[in-house]
């Protein structure tokens, strides 16, 4: 569950850099 989180954080960091 933890992972999950942090997984989501890490990939809207990269959308958003992306950006």
């Amino acid at each position: 569950m933890v992972k999950s989180a942090l997984q989501e954080a890490r990939l809207r960091n990269q959308v958003q850099q992306d950006n």
